[in-house]
C-alpha cells in the first residue's frame, strides 16, 4: 500500500482503517489477488454483474477484522 493509505502505526500518513480477513473465507465468485508485497485486492472470479459481486462481498462482512 502507499504511505499515504497507511495508518502512521504502520509507517504512513494516512486515517482510514486496514482489514484483514482469511484467505480461506474467499471463495466461490471472489478471488484473493495479491496486487503487490502488502497488499490483496478482492475481486471477482469472472465477469459478473455489480450487484452480483457486492452480494458476495456482503457474505464475508462478518469476517472481516480490523487491524490494529
Amino acid at each position: 500500500m502507499k504511505s499515504e493509505q497507511l495508518q502512521p502505526k504502520f509507517g504512513g500518513m494516512g486515517k482510514a482503517p486496514l482489514w484483514q480477513i482469511d484467505d480461506s473465507i474467499i471463495a466461490g465468485d471472489l478471488q484473493a489477488v495479491q496486487d503487490s508485497p502488502t497488499h490483496v485486492s478482492i475481486m471477482p472470479r469472472v465477469t459478473m454483474a455489480l450487484e452480483r459481486y457486492e452480494a458476495a462481498l456482503a457474505k464475508t462482512q462478518k469476517y472481516w477484522e480490523k487491524v490494529d
